[in-house]
Parts: structure tokens; C-alpha cells; sequence
């Protein structure tokens, strides 16, 4: 059925309502669709997992991912096809609850046009700690995608969508992260915690002439209940979320950009 790709840090990597910059080039609360096998011990976590695909709204092999989703995925003339994940997780510490990993993925993309069989692959090493009302979450990405697309069409980026909109990542790129939170207890009336937190991540694009992207955030989430309010300051360089141009924000970049940011109140009621 449809899951939960078990690559990195999770649920989320990130704090805030934005989450990281993983979550932007799909490694961050991907769902596809596939099989997985997950193991829970005392010192000890393992998942094993299969996807067939990533989430089909259009079935067939001759025609496009839809980018009508929630999570990233590989769109366009290229489909995701037959990946395997495998993600392992080292538990430590009693005073300081720690969380050593590292995850791996490789599967296929199947090209419309050429017929032919790509390949994409990701490494990644995570950490993450939590010491009284402390939180931390480091992690290192490398990414790498090599499409078969037709003659005269670049491979040094590939495209990527969401929410209806599509747009373009590059093809290789490291991803560097981290992120840091405080809860503090209060009691005014309904509010119970407040969780301040800055979540910041750096994607190094590896061809020549691309222009990398940044991300931070830094917020404070209010607990009531079960209404839950993030107060977000948002910024981003090179970010297609955070005043880019949605095209070639994550690809190519502009070396000419500047940071921009937004303020957002994002208030939910979980039931």
C-alpha cells in the first residue's frame, strides 16, 4: 500500500510547519507505494522496503506521474520504478536518548521517450538527541539521479513534483542539516508548551555552474490541547517556497539571488 519511505530522520526531519529543505527534493516524509518490513528493539531499529512506484494517480507505463501530491517525487518524462530502501537505527543513552543511522535507496526511473532504464540512488547518515527538553537532529545526504532522456535533453537535472506543480532539482547534490529545539512547560489557561526551534539546511549542487540553496527557520509551536499553532520566520535562498521562481530554484539556481523570507501562522486542530 501506500507508506512512509524509510530514508532518514522521521517522522520529520525538521521542527516547523515547513519542514527542511530534504522534504523539497523528496527525502523527507515520502510516501510511495510498495511493501515494507520494519523492526522495533531496545537497542535497535531496522526497515526494509520495496516500492513499485511512487503514488499513481495516472496508471500505465506510457503516461507522466501526476503532480497532483502531497510528497515530491520524480515527474515529468521519467518515472520512479522498482526502488528498494533500507534504513538502520543504533538507540543509546539513558539521560540523553540517542538515535545513530544511516539509510540507503536505490531504485529505477523508467524514461517515456527513450524507453530505456535510469537509475537513482541516496545515502544518508543521520543523529539525533534528546536530553530533557532538548532536541537535536543533524544529517548528511548524497543524492545522485542518472535518467536515459531522449537525445538533446540534459541529465544534470531532473524534474520533481508537488501540490500541482512542478519544477526542477538537481540531478547531484549533497544535503547538509540541522536542527534544534527547547520545549518549555506553561501554564496559561489552555496552552500547555511552547517549542521554540531553528530547523536550517544546505543543499550543494554538484554540477558546474549551479548555484546552491539554503533554507532556515526558526519558530515557536503552541500547544493547546489539540489545537497546535507554529509561528514560523521562513527563509530561503535559491528556494522555489520561499520567493524563488518555481522553475530552476533547486537546479541550476540564480547567482544573483537574495535571501527572502516570509512570516506564517499555521494554526491545526488534531483529532
Amino acid at each position: 500500500g501506500l507508506t512512509q519511505v524509510p530514508f532518514g530522520i522521521q517522522q520529520y526531519n525538521s521542527h516547523n510547519w515547513f519542514f527542511n529543505l530534504s522534504y523539497y527534493v523528496g527525502m523527507e516524509d515520502d510516501h510511495d507505494m510498495g511493501v515494507k518490513y520494519m523492526h522495533t528493539g531496545e537497542k535497535f531499529e531496522y526497515q526494509l522496503a520495496f516500492f513499485k512506484n511512487a503514488e499513481e494517480l495516472r496508471f500505465g507505463n506510457n503516461t507522466e506521474t501526476s503532480p497532483n501530491r502531497y510528497s515530491y517525487d520524480i515527474t515529468g518524462r521519467n518515472k520512479e520504478i522498482n526502488q528498494f530502501n533500507g534504513k538502520f537505527i543504533y538507540k543509546f543513552g539513558e539521560a540523553a536518548a540517542t538515535r545513530l543511522g544511516f539509510s540507503l535507496e536505490y531504485g529505477g526511473l523508467y524514461n517515456l521517450d527513450t524507453e530505456e532504464m535510469g537509475e537513482h540512488a541516496a545515502i544518508a547518515v543521520h543523529y539525533e538527541i534528546t536530553h530533557g527538553t532538548w532536541n537535536g537532529k543533524a544529517q548528511f545526504i548524497v543524492a545522485s539521479h542518472n535518467p536515459e532522456n531522449a537525445e538533446g535533453t540534459p541529465r544534470d537535472a531532473v524534474t520533481m513534483a508537488a501540490y500541482g506543480t512542478p519544477y526542477e532539482v538537481a540531478s547531484d547534490f549533497n544535503m547538509y542539516s540541522l536542527a534544534i529545539s527547547k520545549n518549555v512547560g506553561v501554564a496559561w489557561g489552555p496552552v500547555t508548551n511552547l517549542q521554540f526551534y531553528n530547523d536550517f539546511a544546505y543543499m550543494q549542487k554538484k554540477a558546474s555552474g549551479f548555484t546552491d540553496s539554503y533554507m532556515n527557520v526558526t519558530g515557536i509551536l503552541v500547544s493547546a490541547g489539540n489545537v497546535y499553532t507554529y509561528f514560523d520566520y521562513a527563509a530561503g535562498y535559491n528556494h522555489s517556497w520561499l520567493g524563488g521562481n518555481f522553475i530552476d530554484d533547486f537546479s541550476k539556481g540564480n547567482p544573483n539571488a537574495k535571501w527572502e523570507a516570509r512570516f506564517n501562522i499555521n494554526i491545526g486542530y488534531y483529532f
